[in-house]
């Protein structure tokens, strides 16, 4: 069975959770989260961070220079923007160009980090902290499969994870949270100003070095997960079987 990491637009009904979320004096649609990603196949660490403004969600992978923006549309369809950071460039993909099976659950992947489909199928087995700091920590096993998340329910953010497969482990980690709300909005602005090209222009655009090099290193096509280990290469999003 595949699961995926990665997150969700969900209404938390329960008295407790909603509680510890109004005593939280933290925006969880408006914050930036860095986490520290290491592979153990690698021994490498990889930086991502993700961004909310309102509707908006960003991931940024530095080690790529390439950043991913969600946004929902008012009919509930999903529109994605691939930035290149370096080249200060960007392809805007319109709802439909871009591959997923359920606009929710893909939310779900790119603003919290981890689908309730996963998430509901683990063990809560401790809570400790309060309001913005209170974390669930929850663990799932299958086969020669374990992971192990900590949760924060006020903010909808993953503190850790780790996934472990016989000697095989993955890890995120929550390293920094960035609460300054003129840091979010820049992030959002300063990529609004990049040159931005129509993925359906594509097609007509080959001719152009930089389209040209993003579509012969596989940065362009129907489908991007937005997901790279430090070699650049897409790994898709962080699953387990």
């Amino acid at each position: 069975m595949k699961y995926h990491l990665l997150a969700s637009l969900v209404l938390v009904t329960s008295p407790l959770l909603v509680q510890a979320s109004e005593s939280c004096s933290i925006d969880p649609e408006l914050l930036g989260a860095t986490y520290e990603m290491t592979d153990s196949d690698s021994n490498k660490t990889a930086t991502m961070m993700l961004w909310r403004q309102h509707g908006r969600v960003s991931n940024q992978f530095t080690q790529t220079g390439v950043t991913d923006m969600w946004e929902y549309t008012h009919n509930g369809q999903l529109r994605m923007v691939r930035f290149f950071d370096k080249e200060q460039h960007a392809i805007e993909y319109q709802p439909g160009e871009v591959k997923y099976a359920n606009a929710d659950s893909q939310w779900q992947q790119v603003h919290e980090l981890i689908t309730d489909k996963l998430k509901n199928n683990m063990t809560l087995v401790s809570t400790s902290g309060e309001a913005c700091d209170k974390v669930e920590t929850y663990q799932l096993t299958e086969g020669d499969s374990h992971l192990q998340l900590e949760w924060l329910p006020a903010l909808s953010l993953v503190k850790s994870w780790k996934n472990t497969a016989d000697s095989h482990i993955q890890t995120w980690q929550l390293t920094k949270l960035i609460k300054d709300e003129s840091a979010v909005n820049a992030s959002f602005r300063m990529r609004d100003d990049y040159q931005t090209t129509d993925y359906a222009d594509i097609g007509d655009s080959e001719s152009d070095p930089f389209i040209a090099k993003m579509i012969n290193q596989g940065y362009i096509d129907h489908g991007p997960s937005g997901f790279y280990n430090s070699e650049g290469e897409d790994i898709g999003h962080p699953h387990h079987h």
